[in-house]
């Protein structure tokens, strides 16, 4: 079933933004607001954690992709669990990514140890 929910919550002085529930055509238009808010006030990379997203529909991938395509394209690294991961993998996108698997290794991608 999907929810059409999503919460964003800002840690880690501003540079790691954690998703959870469903990122879709009904949650994605906020959601891209508030991580562009976020991403442009940050100082440095910043962590896209996706390891809650329950559901990654192609609203969603188009969402991350604009991000690669502003302006000022910032520099950020996705923490994805499985389900991301393969849909990521599989509609042919996920090595225009620098994606993590783990928080440790999402930390070390974004020079937040």
């Amino acid at each position: 079933m999907i929810a059409n929910t999503l919460t964003l919550r800002v840690d880690r002085d501003g540079r790691w933004l954690r998703l959870a529930g469903d990122l879709n055509y009904a949650t994605v238009d906020e959601t891209l607001h508030a991580v562009r808010v976020a991403v442009a006030e940050a100082d440095g990379p910043v962590v896209l954690d996706l390891s809650e997203v329950a559901l990654l529909a192609s609203m969603g991938i188009e969402m991350l992709l604009s991000l690669l395509r502003s302006d000022e394209a910032p520099e950020f690294v996705l923490f994805v669990n499985a389900v991301v991961l393969d849909v990521l993998t599989v509609t042919g996108v996920v090595s225009r990514f620098t994606v993590a698997k783990t928080a440790a290794e999402a930390r070390e991608l974004a020079g937040l140890n």
